[in-house]
């Protein structure tokens, strides 16, 4: 957090080039998507007694994905490998069943 409040504040941004600040940007999303993957992987190893810790780890994620959405005038967006899994799978069931059906009909 200190470097993006050092190189992408509002006023401090403007001190430095474009493309090195965009650059800069980018990197902190993937670090937010790398760190959202952590979380969700940390979610599915924990035990009952981790579960405490785990939430403040996903409390403490939050807070630095909103003061990055903050810093960079942007909403900073979180997508779960889980939901993605999930909707492929689920379009995947659909795609069979809309083939199915149309073969049928055949």
């Amino acid at each position: 957090m200190a470097y993006a409040q050092a190189f992408l504040t509002k006023e401090k941004k403007m001190m430095f080039p474009l493309e090195k600040t965009d650059t800069l940007k980018s990197i902190f999303k993937d670090f937010v998507y790398v760190c959202s993957d952590a979380l969700e992987l940390n979610g599915t190893l924990i035990t009952t007694e981790q579960k405490e810790y785990h939430e403040s780890l996903a409390a403490g994620f939050q807070d630095i994905v909103d003061k990055l959405s903050e810093m960079l005038e942007e909403k900073v967006k979180v997508v779960l490998k889980s939901l993605i899994i999930n909707q492929f799978a689920s379009c995947n069931f659909l795609m069979h069943l809309y083939t199915e059906n149309f073969f049928s009909i055949l």
